[in-house]
Order: C-alpha cells, then sequence, then structure tokens
C-alpha cells in the first residue's frame, strides 16, 4: 500500500514551472548571437577615440564610451526595430572604472542591445596594469636581511608598482575576512604571469601543515607552530592564516589583525573556531609573509612602500606580467533588461565582472552572456538577481573563488526565475577560497544548469538554494578533492526548495585526493525533500553516490560503478530524535518550518513535509514516526544498479533508525553487480545495455541511459 501512497504523489514532483530553455537566439555562422538586422551599429576600437561617432571610420574607444553613445543615441530616437549592436573590433581594453547600466540603457523586446566582439577577433577586457619585465631590478639589502635566506635573495626581484603604472595601491582588509563562503567585494590584488596566478609567499610553500589547535580563554583558539618560525612570523606585519580548524567543508581565512604569536609557547593565537572538542588536528598555512618568500612562483606586495617582490621561476624576458588593480564590480547592471555581451575575455579583475545587487532583482532581466571567457579573477565572474538570464558557451577558469552565482524567482507563490546556465565549462575555481565557493550557485526559484563541463576544483561544482529546477547533461568530474561531508551536486535544508531534478549527469571522480575524505556525488543533505535524482550515471565516488536525508526523495534508473559498497546509496534520518538536525524541524523552533510559514505551506509543494500528511490519512497502522518531519519517509530508491569490483556481502541501505526502514520508504530492484552487467563501451562514456546484457533479464523495468548528448553540445 506504501507504493501505491509513493507513487500517488509523483504529480506534486513534476516540473511544471517551466525552467528556461534555449534562448531561441538567431546565430551567425560561427554560433553568435545576432540581432536579426541591427537597426544601428556602432564599432569600437582599441585605435578609436570616445570623441568620435562610432561609425567604422571614427569608432568608440572603450566599453564606457560605447555605452554612454548608446544612451545618447536611445536618448535621441529611442530603440529601433532590429535593436543596437555595438561591435568591438579585436585588441586589450583596460577596464579601470566601473560602469553602471540602467533602465536608460536597456533594449526592448525583440529589439536587443548587443554588446559582441566582432567574428574571430579577440577582446580581451583587462582589470590590471601590465608590469614590463624591465621594472624589476635586484633586492636592496635591507631586503635580503627580512629574507633571511641567501639563495632566495640571489633569485627574488623587485619592482616599484607606482612606477610601473598601478594606480590602487590600497589593500582593503576589512573585505578580506572569510568562513566557508565568501563576500564578494575588495579582493587584494594579485599577481599573473603568462595567465597563472602567482602565490603570496606562504608556509609551506604547497599544500597545508597539520598541528594541534586547541580552545583558549577569551574566546581564541591557540595553533601550535614550529618553534623556528615563531619568532620570524612574529616579525611579520601582515601575516595572514588560511586553514580548516575542523571541518573539511569549512575553511576559515583570518587576517593580520586578527592574528598574534606567542614566540616563548610558539602559539599561533586566532579567533575562536568552530570545533567540539577541545583539542582537535587541524590542516593550515600561512600567508602574505615576507619572509616565507623562497619559492618560484611566490611574490609579496608591501602595501606601505608599494614594493612588489617576487620569485621568478626562470628569465622574466617575454613574460606577461599583470597586477589586478579595480577593486569593484566591472559591470554593474541596476534594472536593465534586454541587453546581451558576446565573445569577450575577461581578466585580471578583484571583483565580480557582471553583477548587482537584490534591489535590482525585480527588474532585471532577460540579461544574456554568450561566448564570454572569465579568468583569472579574484572572486566569482558574475553575481546577478533577475529573471530570463543567461549563460551560454562560456568559459571559466583560473579564479579564486566560485563562478556563478544566480537568484531569481521565489519558493513563496512558486515564482519561476527561468534562468539557464548552458554548453558552458568550468575548471580550475576555487583556487584561493576554496569551500562554498561551486562553479554555479543558484538561488530561488526555475532553474536549468544543462549540458555543462566542470572539473577540478577542491570542493562542489553545483549548489542548489532553489526549488523546481534542472540539472542535467552535466559532465562532472574530479570535484571535491579537498573535502568530505559534500557533494558534487548539493542542495540541503529547506524544505520549499523542492520539485528539484537531477538527471542524465555523468559524475566520476568524486574523490578527496588532499585529505582522504569522503565526498559523494550526489548530496541531498538535512531533510531536503521532494527531489527527483534519476538517469545519472556515477563512476568513482569515494563515498555514496546518492546521500538523501528528507521525505519524499526519489532515487530511481540510476548507475553506480566503484562507490562505497557500504553505503552506494544512503538515506539518513538526520532530523529525528536527538540528532543533530532536530532542531531544524521541531515545529516550535525550527528554521524549516520558518520558510514554510513565509509562504503558502499547505500548497501541494509545501505539504510534503508537513506532519500527518493529508495523504496519509488513508493509510492507518504505520509507525507513528512515519510522520514525523524529521523522519526519511515516503523515500522510493529502485531500479539502481550498483557495480562494485568485489562482493560486499550485502548492500547496505544506512538509515538513522534501522528499525523504521521498511515503514518509510519504498525500497526495491535494486541490484549489485560484481563485474560489468553488459555496458556498451564505458571506457568512450557509453553505459547503454548491450541486448544480451544481465540487466534486462535481472531487472526488466530499467530504462537504458543515453549520455550520449552529456557536456557542451557542439555547435
Amino acid at each position: 500500500m506504501l507504493l501505491a501512497v509513493v507513487l500517488g504523489i509523483c504529480g506534486l514532483l513534476s516540473v511544471s514551472c517551466g525552467p528556461a530553455g534555449d534562448s531561441g537566439t538567431e546565430t551567425g555562422e560561427n554560433g553568435d548571437p545576432v540581432p536579426a538586422h541591427a537597426g544601428k551599429v556602432f564599432y569600437v576600437s582599441p585605435d578609436g577615440s570616445d570623441d568620435g561617432d562610432g561609425t567604422e571610420e571614427r569608432p568608440l574607444a572603450s566599453f564606457a564610451g560605447a555605452v554612454a553613445a548608446v544612451r545618447t543615441y536611445k536618448d535621441e530616437n529611442g530603440v529601433p526595430e532590429g535593436g543596437i549592436e555595438v561591435l568591438f573590433a579585436g585588441g586589450r581594453y583596460a577596464i579601470d572604472r566601473q560602469i553602471v547600466l540602467g533602465p536608460e540603457d536597456s533594449g526592448e523586446e525583440e529589439r536587443p542591445v548587443v554588446y559582441r566582439a566582432v567574428t574571430g577577433e579577440e577582446v580581451i577586457l583587462d582589470g590590471g596594469v601590465t608590469i614590463a619585465p624591465s621594472a624589476f631590478g635586484t633586492l636592496s639589502e635591507g631586503i635580503r636581511a627580512k629574507l633571511g635566506n641567501d639563495e632566495a635573495a640571489e633569485h627574488v626581484m623587485e619592482a616599484d608598482l607606482a612606477l610601473a603604472g598601478c594606480y590602487d595601491l590600497t589593500d582593503r582588509t576589512d573585505y578580506t575576512e572569510y568562513s566557508n563562503t565568501t563576500s564578494y567585494t575588495g579582493y587584494r590584488q594579485e599577481l599573473y604571469v603568462d595567465d597563472v596566478r602567482q602565490n603570496s609567499a606562504r608556509w609551506p610553500d604547497s599544500g597545508y601543515e597539520m598541528t594541534e589547535i586547541k580552545k583558549a580563554e577569551g574566546s581564541r583558539s591557540e595553533l601550535a607552530i614550529p618553534e623556528d618560525k615563531a619568532a620570524k612570523w612574529a616579525g611579520e606585519t601582515a601575516l595572514r592564516y588560511y586553514g580548516y580548524p575542523y571541518l573539511d567543508w569549512s575553511a576559515n581565512n583570518v587576517q593580520e589583525d586578527k592574528i598574534s604569536i606567542d614566540v616563548e609557547r610558539s602559539i599561533l593565537s586566532l579567533p575562536e573556531m568552530k570545533y567540539s572538542q577541545d583539542t582537535i588536528r587541524s590542516k593550515y598555512y600561512v600567508y602574505n609573509a615576507l619572509c616565507e618568500l623562497d619559492s618560484p612562483g611566490e611574490y609579496y606586495w608591501d602595501v606601505g612602500t608599494g614594493k612588489l617582490y617576487y620569485y621568478p621561476d626562470g628569465d622574466l624576458s617575454g613574460k606577461k606580467i599583470v597586477f589586478s588593480q579595480l577593486a569593484d564590480e566591472w559591470f554593474c547592471l541596476k534594472g536593465v533588461s534586454h541587453v546581451s555581451f558576446s565573445g569577450f575575455t575577461a581578466e585580471n579583475a578583484r571583483d565580480c565582472i557582471f553583477s548587482n545587487s537584490v534591489e535590482d532583482e525585480d527588474n532585471t532581466s532577460d540579461i544574456s552572456l554568450y561566448g564570454c571567457t572569465f579568468r583569472n579573477l579574484g572572486t566569482f565572474a558574475v553575481r546577478l538577481y533577475g529573471s530570463e538570464i543567461r549563460i551560454e558557451r562560456c568559459s571559466f577558469y583560473n579564479i579564486g573563488s566560485g563562478c556563478v552565482v544566480l537568484t531569481g524567482g521565489k519558493a513563496e507563490g512558486m515564482v519561476c526565475g527561468n534562468s539557464l546556465i548552458k554548453n558552458c565549462v568550468f575548471h580550475n575555481w576555487a583556487q584561493t577560497f576554496t569551500t562554498g565557493t561551486p562553479a554555479v550557485w543558484t538561488s530561488g526559484y526555475g532553474f536549468t544548469i544543462s549540458h555543462n563541463e566542470m572539473f577540478f576544483a577542491p570542493h562542489k561544482a553545483i549548489e542548489l538554494k532553489c526549488g523546481e529546477s534542472v540539472v542535467e547533461y552535466n559532465y562532472i568530474h574530479d570535484v571535491c578533492r579537498e573535502t568530505s561531508d559534500a557533494g558534487a551536486v548539493y542542495i540541503g535544508r529547506r524544505w520549499d526548495w523542492s520539485k528539484n531534478e537531477i538527471r542524465y549527469n555523468l559524475i566520476r571522480n568524486i574523490i578527496d585526493v588532499t585529505f582522504g575524505g569522503l565526498p559523494h556525488a550526489i548530496y541531498l543533505d538535512d531533510m531536503i525533500s521532494g527531489q527527483r535524482v534519476y538517469g545519472n550515471v556515477m563512476e568513482n565516488i569515494a563515498a555514496a553516490g546518492v546521500c538523501s536525508g528528507g521525505r519524499y526523495n526519489f532515487i530511481e534508473n540510476n548507475i553506480l560503478i566503484n562507490v562505497d559498497s557500504v553505503r552506494a546509496i544512503t538515506v539518513f534520518g538526520r532530523g529525528m530524535g536527538d540528532d543533530i538536525g532536530y532542531d531544524h524541524v521541531n515545529y516550535a523552533r525550527g528554521d524549516m518550518w520558518e520558510h514554510m510559514r513565509e509562504g503558502d505551506y499547505l500548497s501541494d509543494v509545501m505539504r510534503l513535509a508537513v506532519p500527518q500528511n493529508l495523504l496519509m490519512l488513508e493509510n492507518p497502522g504505520y509507525s507513528e514516526k512515519v510522520d514525523d518531519p524529521g523522519t526519511p519517509s515516503y523515500n522510493t530508491v529502485m531500479n539502481n544498479i550498483i557495480v562494485v569490483g568485489e562482493d560486499p556481502g550485502r548492500w547496505h541501505i544506512i538509515y538513522t533508525d534501522s528499525d523504521i526502514t521498511d515503514e518509510c520508504s519504498n525500497i526495491q530492484s535494486n541490484i549489485i553487480y560484481t563485474e560489468d552487467p553488459g555496458f556498451t563501451d564505458p571506457e568512450k562514456g557509453d553505459y547503454s545495455l548491450k541486448s544480451g546484457s544481465r540487466v534486462l533479464r535481472d531487472m526488466p523495468t530499467f530504462r537504458n541511459i543515453d549520455l550520449s548528448a552529456v557536456g557542451p553540445e557542439k555547435d
């Protein structure tokens, strides 16, 4: 009877909001989106002048000049049929001040304002200052003494940043505080050499040091440090700490004004950290220390003197050396709509390239970023509030934190934002701030994340803080490389984030290669409910393929290969009894109920988590715990294939309270194999079943999974 009840509510979980699909934009010969017939065209060239009129003969010279020209034209003429197109000739354009676009810069429906690079030409928007190799000279004797390393002193060189052309030499340390998530503004300047981020002088030179950290008096924590380092670090004026004081999913950055060193005791004192025991083992490194400038690729910026000290990896001749400068968002979209940006490369930024604030959410819409490259950035490339935001065929790499944050739509009233992230490539992000900084972070209602590739990052790839969204045909691999209790795709701790579908994704190599932790492929954490996970292939996963903690979650028709055989699919009761999540589901004080009360929690979606659910009244006789909101009830786990290298003896579905396992959920037709059951060509990513596959005999209801379309689509 329980099966009938569970299947009977499937209708509540079908996606009806209509997440964003293809933009439908007309494309040119190389796939660039272009207006059908631009009514007005402006031209921009590095050889132009902002005193020009924007014609081919007298092009403009800057992005700010182009925005001003469009604004003036619109004010006098409105938006013509076919819209307005601004063409940028190949070359490098400096971005040294913020550009604000508002309603006066908007296009109109089917009459967009399009800023784009000329097809086939590289247009680079640069937020840094290029330093000539000749600007670097030998060290002064005073600095040699401070280094305390004769070998390093023979290689380290120095440059005067002001003489090199840098215009912002202030260190906004008040913005660098960080704990498991990152602020979005005011990052320190960074050094890039041949488009590779260099390291602020640190110890150890790579990786982390293990040491003891313990609670101390006065809301402080004490970190044991090597005796030979204590006196050296005490002489540093800007020493900073980065590390994992307790949890592998929660890194902390501490700036110099909150650090003190006890030389006699060899203790580095920090603000009180989050950990349970009085004394634990912790992972950390210190950085921004002149005395640790001892390895190729390291640098130290002296804020007081404006000098940059750099240990080059070989001869500097011919090197591209850039110091990032602009501390503000580049393009602030305040209530703008019907505008697109295409074909640009944005690099050497300290802050977001495209950004706005929550106040602009209701008025910012129909924004398209197409075919752009974002690299060498201090923080997220895109952070936008609004609706119908489309990010397509873009590349993101060498980024200090995450890549894209989109907020739009509202769970209250189930209003969809209809935003899309599609056919993009994300790799090597979270290079500075390692946790809470995914490639894609969505918040609100109604997103589509499809056909992307995401790889090489210390933490998660996708974080969903939303409902009624689709995650499909993504190729996610080699992430969560520095974390445990995390997932490549993660959502948790809100009942109103329901009706998401995670389907037809290929997720591989989710292994903590740094600390040996146990991340999952798909993590439905902390009582999250109403999710559907089906048609995915998960291979080489350190922990569970799917870890689920809530209610009404459907985990069906997935393939799991070389996952943790003890918990291939985990269903756990985090919110039961005295477990850690119980306070979140307690009706009187739970924050999950607070979010429900903000909307209509008796609607079809919201009542999925209501105790004594009306759907259960016709089914008396179940355990009294079945409708406790913290119990993982009414889940369906069926038709999943698990392939492991050796017989585990028994495949486990884990509950916190195993006594109510059979009473709470429908678990059936899941089969474990110790060898290939008949995949067509798994080495080439083809996990469809051959005609003679054992699965077709053992599980006739299993539906073939076609991943031929996974990852970015061809043009």
